[in-house]
């Protein structure tokens, strides 16, 4: 695949793959050995200046493992590096299992053929719905992931929870952890991983509480631990203590801001719900 990048401040190539993006030896060998950056279709030096609003082509061998599907879903942003699409309630975000290829994953290689890389960035659980981020490179990959690693990404949410919330605001700091006696479930543990999730009251009554909530960390079903262990279940989330409903739990993840990691620009998606 080749992809389009125009240089943001004069500086050779080597100063853009370690001081800006930082990205670890081994792929900066793999590109200086494959000479991937090119000027009209000439190989570049790492080390010469290039000058700043230069536009280069990066060559990139790389192509993913997912079986296209052809599904479509909403594609609320995409460009040459990145790509956020919509994924419905009660569909995986990738294959767990060989042969495997009803998933997010598997559509979204179909939708961007004939691209040969598609990976996701975060994941959500099976039955949220919601904006998931996938890099459409190897490079944009590595600096998305070290971006959701350092919180530079910020991830909010919706949902309705059982019962009035006291607190128009609030924030919920306890560990996660394993559930012993049940495969996929956890809870607060004290031996559990820090996790930290804070949200804010948008309609409250007797009977449920909306709530804008940003994840700050990324646990396993962090933010359906954290309401059920203050007494406020997502309803319909009946693992977590939530009253039995035919509809999806009430949780979608509709908000996504960052700073691009390639062009620098402020990219903020958020999807509008009518109701939850």
């Amino acid at each position: 695949m080749i992809i389009p990048y125009t240089f943001l401040k004069t500086q050779s190539v080597d100063e853009l793959l370690q001081d800006d993006w930082q990205l670890g030896k081994k792929l900066r060998h793999q590109l200086r050995m494959d000479q991937a950056f090119k000027h009209h279709d000439k190989p570049i030096p790492f080390h010469e200046l290039i000058n700043q609003g230069e536009m280069v082509h990066i060559t990139l061998q790389a192509q993913s493992s997912y079986a296209p599907t052809l599904v479509e879903h909403e594609r609320l942003y995409e460009d040459e590096h990145l790509l956020i699409v919509w994924k419905p309630a009660f569909l995986k975000v990738h294959p767990n299992e060989v042969g495997e290829h009803d998933t997010l994953m598997n559509h979204v290689q179909a939708m961007t053929a004939p691209h040969p890389y598609v990976e996701h960035v975060h994941r959500l659980d099976y039955e949220t719905a919601g904006l998931v981020l996938i890099a459409k490179h190897p490079i944009a990959k590595n600096l998305l992931d070290r971006m959701f690693e350092r919180g530079e990404v910020e991830r909010f949410y919706e949902a309705v929870v059982e019962g009035r919330l006291l607190k128009k605001r609030g924030a919920i700091r306890q560990a996660i952890g394993r559930d012993r006696h049940h495969q996929t479930k956890r809870h607060t543990s004290e031996t559990g991983k820090a996790s930290r999730t804070t949200y804010e009251a948008i309609q409250v009554t007797q009977q449920y509480s909306v709530v804008r909530v940003q994840l700050h960390t990324g646990r396993t079903h962090q933010i359906r631990v954290h309401f059920s262990s203050i007494g406020h279940p997502i309803v319909g989330d009946e693992m977590y203590g939530g009253e039995k409903q035919e509809e999806p739990y009430a949780l979608v993840a509709n908000e996504l801001n960052f700073v691009h990691p390639i062009t620098k620009q402020k990219i903020s998606i958020k999807k509008e719900l009518s109701h939850l």
